[in-house]
């Protein structure tokens, strides 16, 4: 199921071939270490001791320091296929010469995934309620339950997004390594000024 995927970093849409490389685009997209990335960047055309290959990898991607990580999206079914295993190893060696970091990688799992899923659905700019953001910034100066945090919001349903919406962009954190509930501690994240 190919579609695109609207990239909150830049503001863009970003093309995918499956629903499953849809959800490492969002992973990425989170992830502040990440400033950039690419579908479909490149193609590897090569001859090693097996004979010619080629391969075109999923996602190309750029950290904030500058390093490379090339990800292919493989079903969990297909991993075992020796001839994806080939593939992982042909372009494990070739990001390895390039100086990259490579991954093969399957279904995200977890708690952290069906969190950070959640937060994308307020990735996109705030219009309605974003004069909610100075108020809910400061009542998470220090660490607060979310539904104390509700609490002290006239439009608890709508400043519930707007948390959402400040939590993607991580101007509010928490573990989201342990499920959201309204017992959850969030806090205000420290805003570096330039």
């Amino acid at each position: 199921m190919p579609g695109q995927y609207w990239v909150a970093k830049w503001g863009d849409f970003a093309d995918y071939e499956s629903v499953l490389e849809s959800k490492w685009l969002t992973l990425l997209d989170f992830d502040p270490q990440v400033t950039a990335f690419a579908t479909q960047p490149l193609e590897f055309d090569a001859i090693d001791a097996r004979g010619t290959w080629r391969h075109t990898p999923d996602v190309f991607v750029r950290r904030r320091d500058g390093s490379v990580l090339l990800l292919d999206v493989k079903n969990p079914e297909l991993r075992d296929d020796p001839k994806v295993r080939l593939q992982e190893e042909r372009t494990q060696r070739t990001c390895e010469r390039l100086g990259w970091d490579y991954a093969m990688v399957s279904e995200p799992g977890g708690q952290r995934w069906v969190n950070i899923d959640l937060l994308s659905s307020a990735r996109r700019p705030l219009h309605l309620g974003a004069d909610l953001v100075p108020r809910l910034l400061e009542l998470a100066r220090e660490p607060v339950e979310i539904g104390e945090l509700m609490r002290f919001i006239e439009y608890p349903d709508l400043a519930r997004g707007v948390l959402y919406h400040l939590m993607w962009h991580q101007r509010i954190v928490t573990d989201l390594d342990r499920p959201l509930r309204e017992t959850t501690l969030v806090k205000a994240a420290v805003e570096v000024r330039a």
